[in-house]
């Protein structure tokens, strides 16, 4: 029987096809509330590039979650995907359900608890992903027993984070003072509870940090398939940083969009890492990635130098910039595939070291069978080469006899 067909797994499979259905069902209400009547009256309306980037984002989390929960229903990162995609989820969607009741004056049931909800999902959904996911990938265990106390303490720090945006007396953010908190503190306590958020997230932060650095922990301490898999996980985290960073640095919105939509190339990897599916083509995506952001890098440098160079050099004869242009872009063109060649035959003998080693084997092979005559020490050298380059368990060799007559 299909392990995956294990009776025993069912309950485990049907719970997390249910939340994978909520979350469709959340989205949904979503998408059909931008563009019902009505919508121009409600604050906070994304441009199209920024729904297809949160679509992607908000859809990732649940469906990978789903899909590990039911082919890995014992590991909790599965589970973990699915509560961080259904807190995103309901956060976006509460925002479209409460504003529907608040400005445009639907009917709708318990707006004020759907707020109250949203109000405090989102940092829990945002915690779980930077503290139990780390901590806890690729095999749902703790790297070691001391790690329980970093586990406690990030699961603390969210209780005290959701509970700190869940209480403050008076109008819930974001619908114009219309709805106040339903269940809310006194109002005294209100100053007190803001400075615990503010401390509680603060520590959360830094046990992120924490969970972050088991990584890699746990990378020293693993064989090759562990060392993979992490590599997916930390090359797909390091791609939304560094875009993150950039959009930052240079506060362009396609550049924030770019890092919303980044954050689903995360469930992605993850999901290939645990389910190993093509788990070693991480070395190669790794070195092309380099190879073609440094040659992008230099090319970019050439292109602006030689513009300023030859602008400066032929403006008092030409009088223009366009020759200079015109001559930069020629050189960067020329450039392109010498250089690339170089940077990554650099790049793969640092980072795609199995794969550069193989066809320095095959390429020095093929010089010496321009020579070579002698069929015994030609049958000996192209088996050596393909056990050095290829490592099979075993290796059969047929040559045909061109002597033999076939009835």
């Amino acid at each position: 029987m299909n392990r995956h067909e294990d009776p025993a797994n069912r309950p485990a499979q049907v719970a997390a096809a249910s939340i994978v259905v909520a979350c469709m069902a959340m989205i949904a209400f979503t998408f059909a509330s931008l563009i019902l009547p009505g919508s121009g009256s409600m604050p906070g309306r994304p441009t199209i590039f920024g729904v297809i980037a949160y679509t992607c984002f908000f859809v990732a989390f649940p469906s990978m979650g789903g899909l590990l929960a039911y082919r890995r229903p014992r590991n909790p990162i599965g589970w973990l995907f699915l509560a961080i995609g259904g807190c995103l989820v309901f956060s976006v969607f509460s925002t479209e359900y409460v504003s529907r009741a608040v400005f445009v004056g639907w009917p709708l049931p318990v707006a004020a608890l759907v707020a109250w909800l949203g109000n405090w999902t989102f940092p829990v959904g945002v915690g779980l992903a930077m503290t139990w996911v780390p901590l806890l990938f690729p095999d749902g265990r703790l790297p070691g027993p001391r790690w329980r106390l970093v586990g406690w303490a990030a699961s603390t720090a969210m209780v005290i984070v959701a509970v700190s945006q869940a209480l403050p007396a008076g109008p819930i953010l974001g619908f114009d003072g219309r709805i106040d908190n339903p269940i809310a503190a006194p109002p005294e306590f209100t100053e007190l509870l803001g400075l615990v958020s503010g401390a509680a997230f603060v520590a959360l932060a830094l046990l992120g940090l924490t969970c972050i650095a088991s990584l890699f922990v746990r990378f020293r301490r693993s064989g090759t398939i562990g060392r993979a898999q992490l590599k997916w996980f930390l090359s797909a985290n390091a791609l939304f940083l560094v875009v993150l960073v950039g959009a930052f640095a240079t506060q362009v919105d396609a550049l924030f969009l770019i890092a919303v939509l980044s954050l689903a190339s995360i469930p992605m990897a993850t999901g290939i890492a645990i389910l190993r599916y093509r788990l070693f083509d991480i070395d190669r995506i790794i070195s092309r990635t380099l190879a073609y952001a440094l040659v992008t890098g230099v090319l970019l440098l050439t292109f602006a130098v030689g513009t300023l160079v030859l602008q400066a050099v032929l403006t008092p004869i030409t009088g223009g910039s366009t020759i200079a242009v015109a001559g930069s872009t020629l050189v960067v063109f020329a450039l392109f595939q010498p250089l690339r060649v170089r940077v990554q035959r650099a790049v793969d003998r640092r980072f795609d070291r199995a794969r550069y080693d193989a066809d320095q084997t095959i390429a020095a092979f093929a010089l010496r069978l321009r020579d070579e005559v002698d069929m015994d020490t030609l049958r000996a050298d192209l088996r050596a080469v393909i056990e050095r380059s290829l490592e099979p368990s075993t290796t059969v060799m047929w040559v045909r006899d061109r002597e033999a007559r076939v009835p």
